[in-house]
């Protein structure tokens, strides 16, 4: 998992109030997490159904914030993924990549695969939410890993 000042680094860049940051942090760091090739058609409904009781949560505690939410979960679990693929990969194979854009964006892809993430992070509005963000991560990927690896 990242560090809460990571963390925080990210959301602030990404205009996420520190409270919401916080409070986002704070709940999804204490959920089971799971990985992708461990869930079975049968675990949607139960998957979906928890999503939505952490999601309702986070967005009563943040007054209705809705984005903000969102953006800062897909965040936290994109970061977590960045550092468990670094930490998985090794630093050396990590800088190889950040030099060929392919082998790059395969990186990323097996980070996200292979990291165990939060319930919430399957949920419909979540995963929507990521595409609809990926653009403007995207322009931040490199500099977000450089500081992993950087350590």
């Amino acid at each position: 998992m990242i560090e809460r000042e990571y963390f925080s680094k990210w959301t602030e860049i990404f205009g996420i109030s520190s409270d919401v940051s916080e409070k986002v942090f704070m709940h999804l760091k204490s959920i089971q997490r799971i990985k992708l090739d461990e869930i079975t058609m049968d675990d949607f409904d139960r998957i979906e159904e928890s999503g939505n009781i952490h999601l309702n949560n986070l967005i009563s505690d943040t007054q209705g914030r809705t984005s903000d939410v969102l953006k800062a979960i897909n965040l936290f679990e994109l970061l977590s993924s960045l550092k468990n693929g670094v930490k998985i990969m090794g630093k050396e194979h990590v800088e190889t990549c950040l030099r060929d854009l392919t082998a790059l964006e395969r990186f990323i892809e097996e980070c996200i695969a292979q990291t165990p993430h939060t319930e919430i992070f399957y949920h419909p509005m979540v995963r929507t939410s990521f595409n609809m963000m990926y653009d403007h991560i995207r322009s931040h990927l490199i500099e977000m890993i450089e500081n992993l690896v950087k350590g």
